[in-house]
């Protein structure tokens, strides 16, 4: 697959944000939380994978507050992601593991549940940094 060539489809982060399989974090319920967050301006496009969404949207049915739970995640998607400000709190209070230079899973709580939750800094669809945050089961 070193040959661009070899490749028969390409899904696009449009394409799942179109589709439903990722969520914008930038519009809606979130974006305010998310605004908070990143210091950046603009903000980087953010999303939230499918199984993710379908948990927090989970937890809010059940009585517990949505932007509460996604300024949760990005407490610790802030403190994984900037270890030399944080120290050890990631790795010691929310079991932060790096898995690449822009890679980490985190332990959350969802509700009454922890979570494994991915936090993952790349490229976008024309190489933009992009923030997509997921479940092992959406990777």
């Amino acid at each position: 697959m070193d040959n661009p060539a070899n490749i028969f489809h390409r899904y696009t982060r449009a394409q799942a944000l179109e589709d439903g399989t990722l969520t914008s974090a930038n519009i809606g319920d979130l974006a305010a939380v998310t605004a908070q967050h990143f210091a950046l301006t603009p903000i980087p496009p953010v999303a939230v994978a499918f199984y993710l969404m379908a948990a927090m949207r989970a937890a809010a049915r059940d009585g517990f507050d949505l932007t509460g739970i996604w300024h949760d995640i990005l407490v610790v998607a802030t403190a994984a992601s900037n270890p030399p400000l944080n120290g050890n709190l990631a790795r010691v209070f929310y079991d932060c593991l790096s898995n690449g230079p822009r890679r980490w899973s985190c332990t959350v709580r969802i509700g009454g549940h922890d979570q494994t939750v991915i936090i993952d800094i790349g490229p976008g669809d024309e190489g933009e940094p992009v923030v997509t945050v997921m479940t092992p089961h959406d990777d």
